[in-house]
């Protein structure tokens, strides 16, 4: 019996343990071919310890339940009964071929419920791939232009360089349409605390804001629930409006119309380039 569970255990571990390097070396080629800015920077992507000596467990519990009953039954075995299985016939042989159609039974089991949980787990993913994340950035090229802080310190000198920089863009064989934003779709901006004209706060309230030019909802084909886009006038003229989502309304306007709020950006007031009354 002692042979055998040590024989099971020694499987069982080395299996364990190629499958933790099989998912170390895994993980280490898919980090390394991970498009950058996929996922947010502070993300850790790393092997999970809980999740290692689970399998570890699992590995160790599998080989001393799977071994330990026919190690017990072949300890225990008397040298008289084959002699009399023998005898009885058909019937000792049956009792040993039910058990090991229940085992192989349950062995099915198992992996069928292995395979339909691999199966929902595929079925969950697709699905995610399939949310809409209200743009739709097929077929949409971007790039990041960190502009020079000594050359570009205002508003003025910022909208200088992109207009002409836009036109030239937009000329380009192939090219349907081009914007510019301060960041990058559908996460980042700069974060700041914010007031809305009205609505009493117990506590401070923070929105992330990015400026763009006219063409943005039109290129990432952002649909509009109420309201309108940007002008060109507006953009030129640095007139003071805003678009504003369905969080930032289901957050601080629960069951009111957002069209026409007045709502200050204090974190303009900080800029090197600040705004009077943001």
């Amino acid at each position: 019996m002692r042979l055998l569970l040590v024989e099971s255990l020694v499987l069982a571990i080395s299996g364990a343990a190629l499958g933790v390097l099989i998912a170390w070396g895994g993980l280490k080629l898919i980090v390394a071919v991970m498009p950058p800015d996929l996922i947010p920077a502070e993300s850790v992507v790393e092997l999970n310890a809980p999740v290692m000596i689970f399998a570890l467990v699992v590995a160790v519990l599998t080989a001393l339940i799977f071994e330990l009953a026919p190690a017990l039954q072949a300890a225990r075995r008397d040298l008289n009964d084959p002699l009399r299985d023998s005898g009885k016939g058909a019937i000792g042989g049956f009792r040993t071929g039910k058990k090991r159609d229940t085992v192989v039974m349950m062995e099915v089991a198992v992996s069928l419920t292995l395979l339909i949980g691999a199966g929902l787990l595929m079925r969950s993913f697709v699905a995610l791939r399939e949310v809409h994340l209200g743009i739709q950035a097929d077929h949409v090229l971007k790039t990041q232009l960190p502009l020079p802080d000594d050359r570009y310190k205002t508003a003025a000198q910022v909208r200088g360089f992109f207009q002409p920089l836009l036109a030239r863009v937009k000329a380009l064989p192939g090219v349907v349409d081009a914007t510019e934003s301060s960041a990058q779709p559908p996460y980042g901006g700069e974060d700041s605390k914010i007031e809305i004209s009205g609505k009493p706060q117990a506590d401070e309230w923070h929105a992330l804001s990015q400026t763009i030019s006219e063409g943005y909802f039109r290129v990432l084909r952002i649909p509009f629930k109420a309201g309108r886009p940007f002008s060109e006038i507006e953009i030129s003229d640095a007139r003071k409006v805003a678009v504003v989502n369905e969080t930032f309304v289901f957050s601080y306007l629960r069951g009111e119309d957002p069209i026409g709020r007045r709502v200050k950006v204090t974190g303009l007031e900080t800029l090197a380039d600040p705004v009077r009354e943001p």
